[in-house]
């Protein structure tokens, strides 16, 4: 396994993209590792969390937001520890500053579900009114505007997907109190149809190839389509589930744009079928 990893050495830590595949990778390889190898990977991690922390305070804020999510989940492989609190605060509040000011840079939806995360962590910082209240304000709006199951104002299909899956998530008792369990079943099925814009494949992940000539879908609607996929469980048989994944990990590994280090990730981390799990 140890030996698909990449030279860390030859990594461009300025660059976003690779700095956040690379994440991706030593995520993969921690999942996949044997005791053996773990040495190794926290030496990885290591110089992942030494580089980056170099080269953050460059990033926009959009870029620092989606490596920072990432950032404690390394810290904790590298150190066995998690990251200082107000480390992570920082470049999560700069990020909403700069949202709040229009900076079409920052992800809206990983802005919401980083935030999110905070709160349910009950870290103080975000449990001020400010982020509370966007926070409830973000989930009022967008529950008001599928409160028939659909959206109520046309959207692209990314936006749906998102707000779907935020919705999925979300704790609903305030608005749909004991009805939550019929409202998401409704939002479900009106939109389970997204997952059949994947291939159907028979083949299995190892077979992949990442050089198949198919139309690649765009990766901010194959990322808001993963989101629907994981908020879905829920809703679908298991294999069912690892139907539309394994299709989705197909999709990924043959996109021509996807990142290097990520498509590396996804070779070490193949779904997992439902019979296989439980034989295991």
């Amino acid at each position: 396994m140890l030996s698909l990893l990449p030279d860390i050495t030859q990594v461009n830590f300025c660059n976003p993209d690779d700095t956040e595949g690379f994440a991706a990778l030593i995520l993969a390889a921690y999942n996949t590792s044997s005791i053996s190898q773990i040495s190794s990977i926290r030496r990885l991690a290591k110089t992942w969390i030494t580089e980056t922390g170099s080269n953050l305070p460059a990033y926009t804020p959009g870029d620092a937001l989606t490596i920072i999510s990432e950032y404690d989940l390394i810290y904790r492989i590298a150190y066995r520890t998690p990251t200082i609190e107000a480390y992570i605060n920082k470049y999560i509040i700069k990020a909403f500053q700069a949202s709040i000011h229009n900076d079409n840079t920052v992800n809206y939806y990983q802005l919401y579900r980083t935030i999110s995360q905070q709160i349910s962590q009950h870290n103080q910082t975000f449990l001020a009114p400010s982020f509370l209240q966007w926070h409830s304000q973000c989930t009022d709006r967008w529950h008001k505007q599928f409160r028939y199951g659909r959206t109520l104002t046309p959207l692209t299909p990314s936006d749906i997907l998102n707000r779907v899956s935020i919705l999925l998530d979300a704790d609903l008792w305030p608005y749909e109190t004991s009805n939550q369990l019929r409202f998401k079943q409704k939002l479900f099925d009106r939109h389970s149809h997204y997952l059949t814009t994947l291939p159907s494949l028979p083949t299995s992940p190892s077979t992949v190839d990442a050089s198949s000539d198919i139309n690649p879908l765009p990766l901010p609607l194959l990322s808001a389509l993963n989101q629907f996929l994981t908020s879905s469980l829920p809703y679908l048989t298991p294999e069912a589930y690892y139907a539309y994944r394994f299709s989705l990990h197909h999709t990924l590994l043959a996109h021509p744009h996807l990142n290097t280090y990520r498509r590396t990730a996804l070779l070490l981390n193949p779904p997992v079928a439902p019979s296989a799990r439980t034989a295991s």
